[in-house]
């Protein structure tokens, strides 16, 4: 980041609110997306559907993405770092590697490469596709699952992924990622996520960061495993 700093700044230098911006690193230079939304001059929230449209715009698999402290420090908060490994995950799961996270202010820079916290990078590659929607027998806690160790073994087996929640079961060889990003509130802290015994402990990882269920399962023909987040 301290290689494209100058360039950076002059983005971010005449905002007197927070904003949060993707840098494509392209042959001819940086290109900037703005990925945030509800700014004002302390906050201001991801917008998913921005990101994922950059994504589908910009002409490299490599990014940064920097938001600022218009007033402040460029300290990273508790919410930045969180924040940060978000991000990382959807844009992993997007196929794209996140060079670097940073923060720019009128008193410095910070970079998470630089101080060694960016979070791992996991890049992979999902085919986008409608998941398939089904009604399922209700799962009130997630132990209840393991008495439908066979059925769930048996979508899981054919599926790959399942995500379940109090209205439907989402069900994905495996689910896109815009799909994902998209349903986002309806998945946070409020579904199960069932994934296959033959799958990538990496995608394990992104979909947790991405979703946060409330528990996750590995399912196999055997048994129904609870796996720790």
């Amino acid at each position: 980041m301290k290689t494209h700093i100058k360039e950076i700044w002059n983005v971010f230098k005449p905002l007197r609110h927070e904003k949060q911006m993707l840098f494509s690193m392209e042959s001819d230079g940086l290109h900037p997306y703005p990925i945030s939304k509800n700014e004002d001059k302390i906050s201001g929230t991801l917008d998913r559907q921005a990101l994922i449209r950059a994504t589908s715009e910009m002409r490299s698999s490599k990014v940064m993405v920097v938001h600022n402290h218009p007033y402040h420090q460029p300290d990273p908060s508790m919410q930045d770092r969180i924040q940060a490994t978000y991000i990382s995950s959807l844009l992993n799961l997007l196929g794209v590697e996140v060079y670097d996270y940073g923060i720019v202010s009128p008193y410095g820079f910070f970079s998470f490469a630089s101080n060694d916290i960016l979070p791992p990078q996991h890049v992979q590659t999902v085919a986008e596709a409608k998941p398939l929607t089904e009604q399922w027998p209700t799962f009130v806690y997630g132990e209840d699952v393991l008495e439908h160790g066979s059925f769930l073994g048996q979508k899981v087996k054919e599926c790959t992924e399942v995500i379940y929640t109090p209205s439907a079961a989402y069900i994905g060889q495996p689910l896109s990622t815009s799909f994902l990003a998209e349903r986002h509130k309806d998945f946070s802290r409020k579904c199960l996520l069932f994934i296959g015994d033959n799958h990538c402990e990496n995608r394990y990882s992104l979909l947790s960061s991405l979703i946060e269920p409330i528990e996750t399962y590995r399912i196999s023909d055997q048994q129904c495993l609870a796996l720790k987040k």
